[in-house]
């Protein structure tokens, strides 16, 4: 049998710990969550339960996950801020516990999910969750009324869980908004390339040239090989670039090698990459330029100084 709330049981250091190992188990913010809920319950009797978050732009409430409330009931769980109990513990930073919801104004049940459930037997506890001094949402659980039992306990004991579930919080917050400054910046990087490897940066205004940009405009659309031939310094590399960044693959990858600097023996393995175990010493698996360049484009530079064998294998 699960111990109850308030029963204060080694059941609750058993929970503390299975939930410890649940919230740091994963980075899906929602499964963590669910887990917290599925052994409150499991481990101490939780009825039915819920954690609420605050949209700090809308100041509105939304239940993100919940046990034992259906899904439709958790959609109608929404509240403005000091609206109701939940409203208030968030906006008060501050755990409120309520013996009886039947004799507490103040509970809306919203979700409707106490529907023909005797109020008087259902206490209602919930506490905010903070990251330090800044209130993010709140940790709300239904348990049995008992006239002897102290909630202050579960409450104490809600609050350490709040403090985990925080931190979780706190913490894919901070690798959302670093993703997505990194996401911006290599948007950024992208458009400097794209200006830096545009026509107007190739110097040239001969009738030649002027051919050149003609071809790198029509392969650019297309998929098709490209060969470049020039000697060295004629700028194959800039061309390269140029029909790279102005093709339909501009937003993947652009990977170059030098072949003439690849050794003999190493030439397949850089090219095309190994499985782990394939050959003495291959303790991880390799990708290969042409796995690097998927989607994007590869640039063979020197590719005449590949070993016959290696360039038919190409």
């Amino acid at each position: 049998m699960p111990a109850q709330l308030g029963s204060h049981t080694p059941g609750e250091i058993t929970c503390l710990y299975e939930i410890t190992k649940a919230i740091h188990a994963t980075m899906d913010l929602q499964r963590a969550l669910y887990k917290v809920l599925e052994l409150l319950s499991e481990h101490l009797g939780m009825k039915r339960g819920s954690i609420t978050l605050l949209n700090p732009d809308t100041s509105q409430i939304h239940i993100e996950v919940a046990h034992g409330i259906s899904e439709s009931e958790r959609t109608k769980g929404k509240y403005k801020l000091g609206e109701g109990i939940t409203g208030r513990v968030i906006k008060a930073g501050r755990p409120m516990v309520v013996p009886q919801i039947d004799a507490e104004p103040l509970f809306l049940d919203r979700t409707g999910a106490r529907n023909g459930i005797d109020h008087s037997k259902i206490s209602f506890l919930c506490v905010p969750i903070k990251d330090q001094t800044r209130v993010i949402g709140a940790l709300s659980v239904d348990c049995t009324y008992e006239e002897t039992s102290s909630l202050e306990d579960d409450v104490r004991l809600l609050t350490v869980i709040s403090t985990l579930i925080a931190q979780k919080v706190a913490l894919l917050e901070r690798i959302r908004r670093e993703k997505d400054q990194l996401q911006e910046e290599n948007l950024r990087l992208r458009k400097e390339l794209n200006k830096k490897y545009s026509f107007t940066n190739i110097v040239g205004n001969s009738r030649k040239m002027q051919e050149v940009f003609y071809l790198i405009s029509q392969v650019a659309k297309s998929n098709a090989n490209v060969l470049l031939l020039g000697e060295s310094g004629t700028g194959k590399e800039l061309a390269a670039n140029a029909i790279h960044y102005n093709s339909l693959r501009a937003g993947q990858p652009l990977v170059k090698i030098n072949c003439a600097a690849l050794p003999a023996n190493l030439v397949e393995a850089e090219l095309f990459g190994y499985e782990k175990g394939a050959f003495t010493g291959a303790n991880r698996t390799k990708s290969g330029k042409f796995e690097l360049a998927d989607k994007g484009t590869l640039f063979l530079d020197e590719i005449g100084s590949l070993v016959l064998e290696s360039q038919g294998k190409l």
